[in-house]
C-alpha cells in the first residue's frame, strides 16, 4: 500500500535544546512509521528514516542494494560520495518480526537536527526484504538502548544513542524523547526532543502546571547481559464495564459487569515503536478478548463486534512485587481494533506468538497513541553501561476521552471507564 505523508517537519532550536517535528508514514489504517531526516556525510546526503525503539543501530538503504524494497527508496545513503566516511571490516545483518536487513558496516557524519555526530557507525544497506521504502523510508533509526547494538557487539563503533551527547552541538540535557502524535487527528504533534521535553501547551497540561512536576519514575527491567531495551513490568492488565452514554447505552455494551483482572502473572513489556500493534501470546490474547466473550476464529483472527468496546487499563511497575510503584494507563477503545473488512466486525488481532518470549509483551503504537515516550541517558558518558535508567510516565500527555478519531471501527460515543480530564503521557529515561 502507497505510503502518505501526513505531517510537516520541522526543528525547535532552544540553545542546546532540540524539538524535531516527526513526519508520519501510513500503510493502510493502522500501519504508521514515525520519521524524521538525518543529514549524512559530506557533502550532506538526506534521508529519512523511521525513528525505531526496539533496535539499536542505524541503517540505510544505499545505492549497491537492487532487491525490490530499495528500488522503491527514493533516497540512497552512498558512502563513496561521501568524504567523511570510513570503511570497517564488520558487517550487520538483523531480522525484524517481518523484514531483514544486511549490509557492510561504515562512519560517517551524522546530523540528527543541529547536533553532529562525527564518524557515527552505520550499516549502508545492500539487502533489505519486506520493508516499505519509499521516497521518504529510507532506512531506520534505532534508539534503544546501546548495549542491544549488533554494530556495537561486532566493534564496528557506538550506537547513536551512545555517540549523540558527545557530538558537536549536543543535547545539553542527557536525554532523548518521543511524542508521538495519533494518525488522522491533529489534537498532539509528533515529536522527537532531544534535550527537552514538549511544553505544557505541547501535552494539553492545565493551565499553571509545568512538565516537570508531572514526572513520575520506575526503572526498567534488566535481562542478564544487562539493560538492552526499555523494558518494564506489566503488572496487571484489567478490563472494565463499558459506559456508553446516550441512546445507544442499551446496545453498546461488553456484557462485564465489574472491572475484571486479566493476568495471572506479571510479564515484561518492551516499549517498541517500531511495532504498530500490541504482540503477546496467544495465551494473553485468549484472555483479553475472553473477557468481552471473543475467540479466535477459524482464520485465528478475534473479530470484535464494533458494539463492544473493549475498555482496557494496563498497569506498569518497577517489579511484580506489590509494593513497587505503579502507574495505571487506560487504553482508548478504538485502538484495540483494526478494519475487519464489514460486516460490524472489526479484526481486533490475529492469534499467533509470533516468536516472542513466553514471559514477554511487545507493546507497539497501539498503546502508544494513549501514551507518550522519552527517553534519558545517564551522566556516565565514558562507561558502556549507563547510568541512571529510568522508565517514566507524565501525566497528561494523552486525554483518551477527547481522542475519538476512529481507527477501521466506529465507536460511536463510547467513552473509557477511566478517561478522566487527565490522560497519561509516557516517558523512557536511558
Amino acid at each position: 500500500m502507497a505510503n502518505m505523508r501526513m505531517d510537516a517537519m520541522s526543528i525547535r532550536d532552544s540553545g542546546n535544546e532540540y524539538l524535531v517535528e516527526m513526519s508520519t508514514l501510513q500503510n493502510g489504517n493502522y500501519d504508521v512509521s514515525y520519521m524524521v531526516p538525518l543529514k549524512v556525510g559530506t557533502p550532506p546526503q538526506t534521508v529519512y528514516v523511521q525513528v525505531d525503539t526496539g533496535s539499536s543501530d542505524l541503517w540505510l538503504a544505499s545505492p549497491s542494494c537492487q532487491t525490490s524494497a530499495c528500488k522503491s527508496s527514493g533516497h540512497t545513503y552512498d558512502p563513496s560520495s561521501s568524504s567523511s566516511a570510513q570503511t570497517t571490516s564488520a558487517d550487520f545483518s538483523i531480522s525484524y518480526l517481518q523484514g531483514q536487513v544486511s549490509g557492510d558496516v561504515v562512519k560517517d557524519t551524522v546530523r540528527i537536527g543541529p547536533a553532529s555526530i562525527n564518524a557515527q557507525a552505520l550499516a549502508a544497506a545492500s539487502n533489505v526484504t519486506n520493508e516499505p521504502l519509499g521516497d521518504e523510508f529510507n532506512g531506520v533509526l534505532g534508539l534503544a538502548l546501546p548495549d542491544n547494538s549488533l554494530i556495537a557487539s561486532k566493534d564496528g563503533g557506538d550506537a547513536v544513542t551512545k555517540g549523540l551527547f558527545g557530538a558537536d552541538g549536543a543535547p545539553g540535557n542527557k536525554f532523548i524523547g518521543m511524542l508521538l502524535g495519533r494518525p488522522g487527528s491533529d489534537r498532539y504533534p509528533s515529536l522527537l526532543g532531544l534535550g527537552t521535553h514538549p511544553s505544557s501547551e505541547q501535552l494539553r497540561l492545565p493551565d499553571g502546571k509545568d512538565v516537570e512536576s508531572s514526572l513520575s519514575y520506575l526503572g526498567l527491567s534488566s535481562d542478564e547481559s544487562g539493560e538492552l531495551l526499555f523494558k518494564v513490568q506489566l503488572a496487571g492488565i484489567d478490563a472494565h464495564p463499558s459506559t456508553v452514554q446516550g441512546p445507544d447505552a442499551g446496545t453498546n455494551q461488553n456484557n462485564l459487569t465489574a472491572d475484571t483482572a486479566l493476568l495471572g502473572a506479571p510479564l515484561r513489556a518492551v516499549f517498541d515503536s517500531g511495532v504498530p500493534l500490541i504482540l503477546t501470546t496467544s495465551t494473553i490474547a485468549n484472555a483479553v478478548y475472553g473477557a468481552v466473550g471473543v475467540g479466535p476464529g477459524s482464520d485465528g483472527v478475534y473479530y470484535l463486534p464494533c458494539a463492544t468496546p473493549l475498555n482496557l487499563t494496563f498497569t506498569l511497575a518497577e517489579s511484580g512485587s506489590n509494593d513497587s510503584p505503579r502507574i495505571a494507563v487506560p487504553l482508548h477503545p478504538s485502538d484495540m481494533v483494526i478494519d475487519g473488512g464489514g460486516g460490524g466486525r472489526g479484526a481486533a488481532s490475529r492469534r499467533t506468538d509470533l516468536r516472542l518470549a513466553s514471559r514477554r509483551t511487545d507493546v507497539g503504537l497501539a498503546a502508544w497513541w494513549s501514551l507518550g515516550l522519552a527517553a534519558t541517558k545517564g551522566d556516565n558518558m565514558s562507561t558502556r553501561h549507563l547510568s541512571g535508567v529510568n522508565f517514566v510516565a507524565r501525566m497528561s500527555a494523552r486525554d483518551p476521552s477527547q481522542d475519538t478519531t476512529p481507527r477501521g471501527v466506529s465507536r460511536g460515543n463510547t467513552t473509557l471507564r477511566r478517561a478522566e480530564a487527565e490522560g497519561w503521557g509516557l516517558e523512557l529515561a536511558v
